[in-house]
């Protein structure tokens, strides 16, 4: 009677796995905030019959850490929007949604981390901001000059106020536009 008390108490018990208590975790209502939604909402009107559009990038899944000296967490970071190759899903132009929080120091600290390893891997990054209206002709705009830079094999990046100019080999058939 003692071992199917026990069997009974085992196969009806709260089952929690240690370490985690219950209502510590829960579904997320959407991949993205209500203000990130617009936002990808508007990239999807300009560019989503000529690009692949997607959202919440893990920064690992378009960088190859090729020099493994310093950790390998720093690519753990997400990146809020790219702009991919429709059939190669080539990164043309990644970009993120700047809310309040990254003015905190440790945000700018991520921010900038960002910003210096895709400018190194040669993947163009923009900046746009939530306080800002953003309005379908600004980003087309402003999107656009970073996706015929790309193409001509010319990225810049700003040091000090000063424009650096990178330039790449890239071969204009394998990009859509």
């Amino acid at each position: 009677m003692g071992f199917a008390l026990k069997l009974k108490e085992f196969l009806f018990a709260d089952n929690e796995p240690e370490g985690i208590k219950n209502g510590e975790y829960e579904k997320k209502d959407s991949l993205l905030t209500q203000t990130e939604l617009v936002f990808f909402n508007k990239l999807q009107k300009l560019y989503n019959k000529k690009y692949h559009l997607q959202a919440q990038i893990s920064l690992r899944s378009v960088v190859n850490k090729t020099y493994y000296s310093k950790y390998i967490n720093e690519l753990f970071k997400d990146i809020d929007f790219g702009i991919f190759d429709k059939k190669t899903l080539k990164p043309l132009v990644l970009i993120e949604l700047n809310d309040y929080t990254h003015n905190y120091n440790n945000r700018q600290e991520r921010d900038a981390k960002v910003k210096d390893i895709l400018y190194q891997c040669g993947i163009p990054f923009l900046t746009f901001y939530t306080d800002k209206p953003n309005k379908l002709t600004y980003l087309k705009e402003k999107i656009n000059r970073e996706l015929k830079k790309y193409k001509k094999g010319i990225l810049t990046k700003n040091i000090n106020k000063t424009k650096v100019y990178r330039h790449y080999e890239i071969n204009d058939d394998t990009l859509p536009f």
